[in-house]
């Protein structure tokens, strides 16, 4: 089903600057239209890693919701520099936000500091995090 999702957001478009341009059109999206969060962070995953630097200008943004989705972009790209922002929001207040930190953090299995993260989401308050990290664990051995 991933898969799918991801070849219905692929862009078959080249050029030169097609990638960075794409990558702040659907920035763009995503401050206009928050509801459309999965759809923009399908689309910014296929466009593979040449999106990655324009995804970490937006690893630290003020917005909650930007913030997020292009992490779990990067993070689904490989990025390693998206696991010290997520260790961040591993702490946010808000569970559902820790639960797609912990998702988010399955795609980095090199990445100490996300062990480590999911490691201590074990202990979280709620069910649905601890169950989110241990699955991640699990998924990256």
């Amino acid at each position: 089903a991933e898969l799918l999702d991801l070849i219905r957001h692929h862009y078959t478009q080249t050029g030169p600057t097609f990638i960075h341009d794409r990558a702040h059109a659907l920035a763009e999206r995503l401050r206009e239209t928050p509801e459309d969060r999965e759809r923009v962070v399908l689309a910014w995953k296929s466009l593979g890693v040449n999106a990655i630097p324009v995804l970490q200008g937006f690893y630290n943004d003020a917005s909650l919701a930007m913030r997020l989705a292009s992490l779990e972009a990067g993070a689904y790209l490989g990025d390693a520099r998206a696991s010290r922002s997520l260790e961040e929001l591993a702490f946010h207040a808000d569970p559902s936000v820790r639960k797609r930190v912990a998702d988010a953090l399955a795609n980095l299995p090199q990445s100490l500091q996300g062990e480590t993260t999911l490691r201590r989401l074990l202990d979280d308050e709620d069910q649905s995090v601890r169950i989110a990290a241990y699955e991640s664990l699990a998924e990256i051995n």
